[in-house]
């Protein structure tokens, strides 16, 4: 029996979406079927060969699931296939056929047919997921089969669709979980029996939910014992209690991302870990009136330590990520898969770098100073200063607005590339503190110029990326040709992505005139200065 996109489809969207019976087990089942006449002698497989495999494919904290939607790869009949299902309206979105030597890692390596659904398709799971890995979550085991109710003339006039199912989850929270569900399919112009059948199974079976929505709560769990709750700041609060509180929860959130950095899972892992460092090293900046120093000094150098040392596997991520972005939209261009020798020399530093890292990470020396860290926020001493968190917020969030502004005028299309990173500074401050105090200032107006903080400093950052891109471009440039092995085809790419970095770069600079424009407006300007009023009481 061959199987294809549609059967598949057609397959699984009873299990998942249609009215279902479950039964404790397939004897209580098989005694049900046997007890309404319906003959265990006809029973049909659905499917030939082996059950057929399913696979729950979604990111870190589940957030396909999080938007509605479930992945599943299926293996039936020695072939695979990606099937895209939307919760909401409750039909398989697409279903692919998947040739690949294993399921899909990134978005961009789900390939469907090319359509204008199909591309609003890629374009939502690209929104959604962004770097972060596709993983496996769970598993299951499917039997389908199907067995005919007959009258006494040997008519079919109930057809009983049988699901075994076996759960096994990959995340640990439970380890199987053997589900029977029964579906009635009625044959035309025998509704009676149809109805006189679910009547009886109601007293037989527990009526079911939708599946679907059972996976989805599955993986709602697994989100959550990944997910860090964020405290919730009192605007009367002393500052140096809420500062803690929101230390812990970045100190929680890196914490969460450790086991995936090691896995090396994916880059967004680390990318998040930093993420959180830098929080906690921009909090202890904009705090210090509030917390003793003086026994912050070893902990501030063990972050240094730490930030110092996941930069350059930050780097060499982004550089490869750069590089076979390149390669994915010029994939038809005739020399692409020069770019070999490059990704190869970079993938070498990024190793070297990595077991650095992961030494460190794995040493006694790390565990003790987050022990100490962690302790220290438990038990260590606040300043006795009777100060609110509204009033330390509205204060730090009004000094760097004005640093910023200040900074940012000076600036002009012909500014030198270092006068925009000292803003990309002066911006990263701003938009942290926005972050962190956002639920103080819950109005219109913070809510703007938080967006415009996070347009601005995107626009920044993508800046000083490419500035230094272009430079370490060069350099590779030059190892490669130390080396003298490397053939003319990887300068002649390596040219192409100066020269398309170079268009971006001042594209960015005019951007960067538009942006600021908008969040140093006088509206912007006369808010922020009034911002010690607007708090929640």
């Amino acid at each position: 029996m061959v199987i294809g996109n549609a059967e598949i489809a057609s397959l699984i969207s009873p299990l998942l979406f249609d009215d279902s019976y479950r039964f404790s087990d397939v004897e209580t089942l098989d005694r049900f079927l046997m007890g309404n006449s319906v003959n265990a002698d006809a029973e049909q497989p659905e499917i030939s060969g082996s059950p057929l495999s399913c696979v729950v494919l979604d990111s870190f904290r589940a957030k396909l699931q999080d938007k509605k939607l479930l992945l599943l790869g299926v293996t039936c009949a020695r072939r695979r296939y990606l099937v895209l299902l939307d919760l909401k309206s409750r039909r398989a979105v697409q279903t692919l056929l998947w040739a690949g030597a294993g399921w899909p890692k990134y978005y961009w390596e789900i390939a469907f047919p090319d359509s204008s659904v199909n591309s609003r398709c890629v374009l939502k799971l690209k929104k959604i997921l962004g770097f972060w890995a596709i993983q496996p979550r769970l598993t299951m085991s499917l039997t389908i089969s199907v067995r005919n109710q007959r009258d006494k003339r040997a008519k079919t006039v109930l057809k009983y669709k049988i699901f075994n199912v076996l759960e096994e989850f990959v995340d640990g929270l439970v380890t199987t979980e053997k589900s029977t569900f029964l579906q009635l399919e009625g044959v035309r112009g025998f509704d009676q029996a149809l109805q006189k059948a679910h009547k009886k199974m109601v007293t037989a079976a527990i009526p079911a939910r939708v599946f679907a929505d059972e996976l989805a709560e599955r993986l709602q769990q697994i989100a959550a014992g990944e997910s860090v709750e964020q405290p919730q700041l009192d605007p009367a609060e002393r500052a140096g209690e809420a500062i803690i509180s929101l230390l812990s929860a970045a100190t929680s959130e890196m914490l969460a991302h450790t086991s995936g950095l090691l896995q090396d899972i994916d880059t967004e892992f680390l990318h998040q870990y930093r993420v959180n460092l830098r929080k906690i090293r921009s909090l202890l900046k904009e705090s210090r009136s509030v917390i003793d120093t003086a026994s912050l000094q070893p902990h501030l150098a063990f972050f240094k330590r730490l930030s110092a040392l996941t930069t350059p596997v930050r780097d060499y991520d982004v550089h490869l990520l750069m590089v076979d972005d390149w390669s994915r939209r010029h994939h038809e261009h005739a020399l692409v898969n020069q770019l070999q020798p490059l990704k190869q020399l970079i993938e070498g530093k990024r190793k070297k770098s990595w077991n650095t890292l992961v030494r460190f990470l794995s040493s006694e020396e790390y565990q003790h100073a987050m022990t100490a860290w962690q302790r220290y926020l438990s038990t260590g001493s606040r300043s006795e200063k009777p100060i609110t968190v509204r009033e330390l917020a509205a204060r730090r969030i009004q000094k760097c607005y004005k640093d910023l502004l200040s900074d940012g005028r000076k600036l002009d299309k012909a500014s030198p590339d270092e006068a925009f990173h000292d803003l990309r500074l002066d911006m990263k401050r701003l938009r942290y503190l926005l972050e962190y105090f956002a639920p103080i200032f819950p109005t219109r107006d913070y809510a703007l110029i938080f967006k415009q903080a996070r347009t601005l400093q995107s626009v920044l950052g993508d800046f000083h990326d490419i500035t230094v891109q272009k430079s370490v471009l060069m350099h590779y440039a030059d190892e490669l040709q130390e080396r003298g092995s490397t053939a003319p085809g990887t300068f002649v790419c390596l040219g192409f992505l100066l020269q398309e970095m170079g268009g971006n770069h001042h594209s960015l600079r005019d951007q960067f005139h538009d942006v600021f424009c908008l969040i140093s407006a006088e509206e912007n300007v006369h808010f922020v200065n009034e911002l010690h009023k607007k708090a929640n009481p």
